[in-house]
């Protein structure tokens, strides 16, 4: 919707199969302008088989980095898929303005505590991340109430934790990657 209204969908099908009868339905979802773009290249079997078989690798390439083996099944699927899943996507878009975040913004810390997860699976996002938020701290080290990834008139914040958050982030990442040269960032205040 072009409003930014909730958007809803809801399909039906009612379908009788006999014995060994195979019935497939794609559904696609999109944000576009244009959408019969997208579903011309979607047009035949092969290419939504191929796109799901990129897909599918996308998420283990993404997500094999780092691994567990342990008795417990679930425990290793929670720790080597979904825990990782959860961490992209909120890295990704759990800050992302709603109505509980104030003024449409997303809180340091929890910027900050995102990077944190993000290093051991995409460190130079993470790093991107870090040197994002710390652009919210004022010169006196206050902190701002909130960070943006649009255009924000920073506020002073109240949080006086929130530095710590930045040395925190920043020794973890220079633990797991010896990049140092993030310290030879210059950040405007």
């Amino acid at each position: 919707d072009t409003l930014g209204m909730p958007a809803v969908a809801a399909m039906q099908w009612n379908v009788t199969l006999e014995e060994q009868d195979v019935y497939t339905v794609d559904v696609y979802t999109t944000i576009s302008e244009k959408p019969e773009t997208v579903l011309d290249k979607l047009n035949s079997e092969e290419k939504i088989s191929g796109l799901f078989e990129k897909t599918l690798n996308h998420w283990e390439e993404y997500t094999d980095l780092i691994s567990i083996k342990t008795p417990d099944e679930e425990i290793n699927r929670n720790f080597n898929f979904w825990n990782k899943y959860q961490i992209f996507m909120n890295f990704s878009f759990g800050r992302a303005p709603s109505y509980y975040h104030l003024e449409q913004g997303m809180g340091m810390r929890d910027s900050f505590q995102d990077a944190f997860g993000m290093i051991p699976l995409n460190s130079t996002a993470a790093k991107e991340q870090i040197l994002r938020v710390a652009s919210f701290i004022f010169r006196d080290g206050s902190p701002s109430d909130v960070t943006s990834r649009i255009e924000y008139k920073a506020n002073k914040g109240i949080k006086v934790d929130v530095p710590l958050w930045m040395a925190l982030a920043t020794c973890n990442y220079l633990k797991e990657t010896a990049d140092w040269s993030i310290l030879d960032e210059t950040i405007p205040y």
